[in-house]
């Protein structure tokens, strides 16, 4: 018994032995080819241009979607700079609304790895210009945001904290996300994606109490009550996103069903309970 243990150990050692020795990286002069191949799959920075379009069924703002039928179509277009500085121009048009122009935004920010592979930080400030009042984003001025991305391979985390401001007030928002993106299937080798994820927000509304106040013709007393729960930091809303994208050569096209559970819903009758928008994108990357 102890002589069959003792030959099956030294088998798995020659076995373990044979195998390392298949394995084994053998030293190359700086010439060789198998170099030259690691170092080309190392992904080099470099600058592009980007250029989009989008539909949304009924655009609204962290969780608030009003329950006018408000349609948007976006165009933007910007220029990322390999440093990681990048800068966007973006306007949209609202065809239900009065005014057919919905507003018109720039955009500076900085994108920058802080581990590389496994976190990132991007800073951004936007400013708007022309906005459609009726819209419920009609009372942002500019907003300056940075997000901050973990890459887990399996999971990605973001923070996004924001400050939002108007002619008269301001708005703290937090935003958190988690997601996972999944390939599905190929279309002659260009993969189809979905990316699953939830996204959270907390925050005041006092911006959107200027909005609503613009939108009533009589301020009661019961409203001016109502517009104490503006002002409070709560939790505002959960979205269920589906992102499903597909790309081929320089385009990508994006399909995104976006389900909101609002919290802390004060006007409940203007705004609806649990909205469903679908937001559609075609973009170029060159």
């Amino acid at each position: 018994m102890k002589l069959k243990f003792t030959l099956l150990v030294l088998l798995t050692l020659l076995s373990n032995s044979f195998l390392f020795s298949q394995n084994k990286v053998i030293d190359k002069d700086d010439n060789d080819s198998t170099k030259e191949v690691n170092d080309s799959t190392k992904e080099e920075k470099k600058s592009f241009f980007t250029a989009s379009t989008t539909f949304n069924t009924n655009s609204g703002f962290a969780g608030r979607v009003e329950n006018n039928f408000n349609p948007a179509i976006g165009a933007l277009v910007g220029y990322s700079f390999k440093s990681g500085i990048y800068f966007n121009a973006e306007a949209d048009l609202t065809p239900k609304q009065s005014v057919l122009f919905g507003g018109f935004s720039l955009e500076g920010g900085y994108g920058f790895d802080i581990i590389e592979d496994l976190l990132t930080a991007d800073v951004c400030y936007t400013h708007y210009f022309a906005q459609n009042a009726s819209k419920i984003l009609s009372e942002i001025q500019g907003s300056a945001h940075g997000t901050l991305t973990c890459d887990l391979d399996w999971v990605s985390l973001e923070f996004t904290p924001t400050y939002n401001y108007g002619s008269k007030v301001g708005d703290v928002l937090l935003t958190f996300e988690i997601n996972k993106d999944i390939n599905i299937f190929a279309i002659n080798k260009d993969s189809v994606s979905i990316t699953p994820g939830i996204k959270s927000y907390a925050g005041t509304q006092k911006l959107l109490q200027l909005h609503v106040n613009k939108k009533l013709t009589k301020k009661s007393i019961a409203t001016a009550a109502l517009n104490a729960e503006y002002s409070k930091f709560n939790y505002l809303n959960t979205d269920i996103e589906i992102p499903i994208s597909y790309t081929h050569k320089a385009f990508t096209f994006e399909l995104t069903p976006t389900l909101s559970l609002p919290t802390n819903l004060v006007q409940t009758t203007r705004f609806i309970s649990n909205p469903l928008c679908i937001e559609f994108s075609v973009a170029i990357k060159i």
